[in-house]
């Protein structure tokens, strides 16, 4: 199944410290059962919220 993966989900993802937890939800959102898809308007929004809100740095955010 497809599923959009908009910039909220990306941007907790790009929060979490720990690793544990990020694993959990990775495992769960990004699976054998779906597709994710996403689009470059969501990708500049994570870029944004996440240094502008939470300070991680844009090298932290690509890589």
């Amino acid at each position: 199944m497809k599923v959009f993966t908009d910039s909220p989900l990306l941007i907790h993802l790009n929060t979490v410290a720990d690793p544990n937890t990020r694993t959990m939800y990775e495992n769960f959102y990004i699976s054998d059962r779906y597709k994710p898809y996403t689009d470059v308007l969501v990708l500049d929004e994570l870029l944004y919220a996440s240094k502008k809100k939470y300070g991680i740095p844009y090298k932290t955010t690509t890589s």
